[in-house]
């Protein structure tokens, strides 16, 4: 999907994978750098696939990725992030199955981080 790619153009996603890539190229070797890599590559894919999720729908979206999966007769162009395996199925995945959390508790969470956040700053802030 063409909104897919203008996230990634408009948002720099290449820029976020750089500094990952050129570690990766300067230690071939490291699984550990490899895997850095591969995390910041599938988050970057995630991020594009929410911003165009925004302006389609999440289903047809998971629909153009099960076609580039299962056409197995195109290879990935060069640059490709994560294109194939099992990063493209938990993208497919992600994008179908509906978030268990509800509002409630996505509240709950948020006012229990801003207690958490507030408090070591209120308690410099008391008169002592």
């Amino acid at each position: 999907m063409l909104a897919h790619e203008r996230a990634h153009a408009r948002e720099r996603h290449d820029l976020v994978v750089l500094p990952f890539a050129a570690l990766h190229r300067a230690f071939p070797a490291s699984r550990h750098v490899r895997a850095m890599l591969d995390a910041v590559a599938l988050l970057v894919e995630m991020r594009a696939d929410d911003r165009a999720a925004h302006e389609n729908d999440h289903l047809t979206l998971a629909t153009a990725l099960h076609r580039f999966r299962t056409c197995d007769r195109l290879a990935s162009p060069p640059g490709t992030l994560s294109g194939t395996g099992h990063d493209l199925d938990a993208r497919i995945v992600r994008l179908t199955v509906p978030s268990r959390t509800s509002w409630s508790v996505r509240i709950l969470i948020l006012a229990v981080a801003l207690t958490v956040v507030s408090t070591p700053l209120s308690l410099f802030l008391l008169p002592v």
